[in-house]
C-alpha cells in the first residue's frame, strides 16, 4: 500500500515538474525573442508572394520620401526605436503603425504610400518592444505594449499642431496593441483605432496554434505557459491579452478588418470582437485574404474604407494646421 502511494506521488511529482519544465521552455521559445530578424508568420499562404512584392515596393518608396528615425525611452527604461515620415503638406493628422508579432515596422511599408500620398497623414512606425531594433526581452502579446502607444504618440503629438488628430491602425497582435490601448482610457486625441485580424484572446490563440502547428493537446502546458508569462511579465495572459473582455470599455470609433481565408485568427474572431463592441464600429472583410493579407489582397476595398472612416473621425481645417 505504502509503495503504490509512493510510487503515485513519485509520478505525480514527475508528471507535474515535467508540466512546469515544459512550460517554461514553450514560454521562451514563444515570447522570449532570441533575434530581431523578420519572420513571415504565414509561410504556405498562397498570397504570400503578392504581400512580399507590395512590402518589398513600400519599402523601396520609404526610402524616395523623408523620413526621420527616432527612439522613445519608454517608462520600463527600454529605447524604442522607429521611422517618422512627416506628411508632404502641413497636417494635424497621425497615424501610428502597430506591426504583428515577430514582425517589425515594415508590416505596414504596403500602405506608406496611400498613407502619405493619398490620405495626407503624419506617420509613426515603431518596432515593438522585443522586435526590430527595439530594446526588451519578453513580449506581452499586447499586455506590454499598448502603454507604449500611449507614449509613442505623447512624444509626438506636438509635432501636429494645436489640435492633433491621431489614429492607431495595427495588424495581427498590432490589432490587439490598438484594442487594448483603445480599452485603457485614450488621450482625446486618439480619434479613431484600425484593428486588422486581432485575437479574441491570447490564452486561446496559444492554446490554438499550439494544437495546430505543435500537435499540443495537453491544457496543464498551456497553463503552465501562462503561469510562466505572468512570472517574467507580471501580466495575465487570460485576462490582460483578452481583447474581448476588454472591447466593451473602448472610446474611440473602431474599424474591424480581417481576412476570411485566415488560417491563424480565424475571422469569427474579428466578428465577435465587432459584435461586442460598444463604441461606434465600423467593419471590412476581405473573400480569399489569409492572415494579415486583407490589405495586399483587397487593396481597393481596404483603402476606400480608411478613407471614409478617417473622412469620418479625423477631420481638418485650414484654421487647425496653419
Amino acid at each position: 500500500m505504502r509503495r503504490a502511494l509512493g510510487i503515485t506521488i513519485g509520478i505525480t511529482g514527475l508528471i507535474t515538474a515535467a508540466t512546469f519544465i515544459g512550460g517554461l521552455i514553450g514560454y521562451r521559445v514563444v515570447f522570449v525573442r532570441t533575434k530581431k530578424d523578420y519572420e513571415d508568420p504565414v509561410p504556405d499562404d498562397p498570397n504570400k508572394e503578392l504581400f512580399e512584392r507590395q512590402r518589398e515596393e513600400g519599402i523601396a518608396y520609404l526610402k524616395t520620401i523623408p523620413h526621420e528615425a527616432v527612439e522613445l525611452w519608454n517608462r520600463d527604461g527600454l529605447t524604442l526605436r522607429g521611422f517618422y515620415i512627416p506628411a508632404e503638406r502641413p497636417s494635424n493628422k497621425l497615424v501610428l503603425l502597430a506591426h504583428g508579432f515577430v514582425s517589425n515596422r515594415y508590416d505596414f511599408a504596403c500602405a506608406i504610400k496611400a498613407y502619405h500620398e493619398k490620405m495626407g497623414f503624419n506617420i509613426l512606425m515603431p518596432d515593438h518592444r522585443c522586435h526590430g531594433e527595439s530594446d526588451g526581452k519578453y513580449i506581452g502579446f499586447s499586455s506590454l505594449e499598448w502603454p507604449d502607444v500611449f507614449e509613442w504618440t505623447e512624444a509626438f503629438k506636438g509635432r501636429l499642431g494645436g489640435n492633433p488628430l491621431v489614429a492607431l491602425h495595427g495588424a495581427s497582435m498590432g490589432g490587439n496593441v490598438v484594442l487594448n490601448a483603445n480599452a485603457n482610457n485614450p488621450p482625446a486625441y486618439i480619434k479613431c483605432v484600425v484593428a486588422d485580424c486581432p485575437f479574441t484572446c491570447g490564452y486561446e490563440m496559444v492554446k490554438n496554434v499550439a494544437k495546430k502547428e505543435l500537435h499540443l493537446h495537453y491544457p496543464p502546458g498551456i497553463w503552465a505557459m501562462a503561469m510562466w508569462f505572468r512570472v517574467f511579465t507580471g501580466k495575465s495572459l487570460m485576462k490582460d491579452t483578452d481583447s474581448l473582455r476588454l472591447v466593451g470599455s473602448m472610446k474611440a470609433p473602431t474599424l474591424y478588418v480581417h481576412g476570411e481565408a485566415d488560417p491563424y485568427v480565424p475571422a469569427w474572431m474579428g466578428r465577435a470582437l465587432y459584435d461586442a463592441t460598444r463604441a461606434e464600429r465600423d467593419c471590412l472583410f476581405i473573400e480569399g485574404a489569409g492572415h494579415g493579407y486583407s490589405y495586399a489582397v483587397g487593396k481597393e476595398a481596404y483603402e476606400a474604407k480608411l478613407e471614409a472612416f478617417y473622412g469620418k473621425y479625423m477631420r481638418e481645417t485650414e484654421e487647425e494646421i496653419n
